[in-house]
């Protein structure tokens, strides 16, 4: 195997794939990223099992040939590489790298070694923008559970019915739901779990991509995304994703309609009086008087209170939320107002935004003791 490329365009992609470079050293080859020289293209690959990355980047190829590179290490190397053009050789396994007065020589393994990766060969089911697509993932993958006691709420729920794409994060403390709205109906209703972090890593790379195509491998326990420069492909999670919308209350008895930014710096402030108290944020509806209070207590440092005016319907109301629950929820509301609903002091808290009606958020309250 030999081949010539630019430095950039090789950096560019090996950091590109090493997004899917594993770091528990359960399988040392899922640490390597795999180069497979052909035609005139170099592919290079990483995968973790749970996430798995494809670029392919033009190259000058003298002879073709795969091999498994150490993933780290080649990256570090090409990251330090002056610009211009870099030559690598692969012998036995062993690549020399060359580039102007550098050279450099690696311990690699066989290609075979490397894990059979899903491909998207099928017919698409969905075409998305991605832009729009990357702009949705962070307003759900922060609500999707980091506690792997229950793996199907490590993930975001990617749900396709006719020309809408719902995506669902929850952890059994709140809620975050985005729907998008598709330009053409998908050929049919995909109902799966993919995990949240690797949806984290796609949404990273994929942003500035022209277009996106989504296809789901034979046995349907991969999804995969394509675009111009990636192929990504991501496990799904086992099991049934709950039915979440048993938990978006249909009616309310309070309403509050909040200007986002004091709300925001409301609880960043109370959030300083909320650290050693549970972390609890109480919010009191005034109709009578328009007002919107946050307020804070822990004794051993002291309590906060600020009121913000507002425009309240339906009944007074005494809830109160985690401080971090309702941080996260806000900075992902862009929206100058916030809708606030609930119906009750021990009812879920739906957040809105006034003109944006494809997101919801919904947090469970906190049972305070007077």
């Amino acid at each position: 195997m030999k081949f010539n490329c630019s430095v950039e365009s090789f950096y560019s992609s090996l950091s590109a794939v090493s997004h899917a470079l594993s770091t528990k050293g359960s399988l040392p080859v899922l640490s390597y990223i795999l180069l497979e020289a052909s035609g005139k293209s170099l592919s290079l690959s990483a995968t973790n099992l749970e996430l798995a990355i494809t670029t392919v980047i033009e190259a000058e190829i003298e002879k073709e040939g795969s091999v498994c590179a150490p993933g780290k290490l080649l990256t570090d190397l090409a990251s330090s590489l002056p610009s211009g053009e870099i030559k690598v050789s692969v012998k036995d396994n062993i690549l020399d790298v060359e580039s102007q007065n550098v050279k450099s020589k690696l311990n690699g393994i066989a290609s075979t070694e490397f894990p059979k990766l899903a491909l998207g060969t099928k017919e698409e089911f969905l075409s998305l923008d991605p832009a729009q697509f990357c702009k949705s993932l962070p307003s759900v993958i922060f609500s999707a559970a980091t506690d792997e006691s229950r793996p199907v709420l490590t993930g975001v729920l990617f749900d396709v019915t006719e020309d809408v794409l719902t995506l669902v994060g929850v952890d059994g403390f709140r809620l975050s739901e985005r729907k998008l709205k598709l330009t053409q109906k998908a050929d049919k209703h995909i109902h799966v779990g993919i995990p949240a972090r690797p949806l984290s890593e796609i949404g990273r790379l994929i942003s500035g991509e022209g277009s996106l195509k989504v296809f789901l491998d034979d046995g349907e326990n991969q999804i995969i995304f394509r675009t111009e420069r990636f192929e990504i492909s991501s496990r799904l999670i086992e099991g049934a994703f709950p039915d979440y919308r048993k938990i978006i209350p249909a009616s309310f008895i309070s309403r509050a309609s909040v200007p986002a930014e004091e709300f925001r710096k409301s609880v960043k402030l109370a959030s300083l009086f909320a650290k050693d108290s549970s972390n609890v944020i109480k919010i009191t509806l005034s109709p009578s008087e328009s007002l919107f209070t946050l307020g804070a207590n822990t004794p051993e440092i002291g309590e906060n209170d600020t009121k913000i005016s507002a425009r309240i319907e339906g009944e007074g109301l005494n809830v109160a939320f985690n401080n971090r629950y309702l941080s996260d929820c806000l900075s992902n509301i862009t929206d100058t107002e916030i809708i606030f609903q609930a119906s009750g002091e021990l009812s879920p808290g739906l957040f809105t935004s006034s003109k944006d009606e494809n997101f919801l958020h919904i947090i469970m309250p906190v049972r305070v003791q007077e």
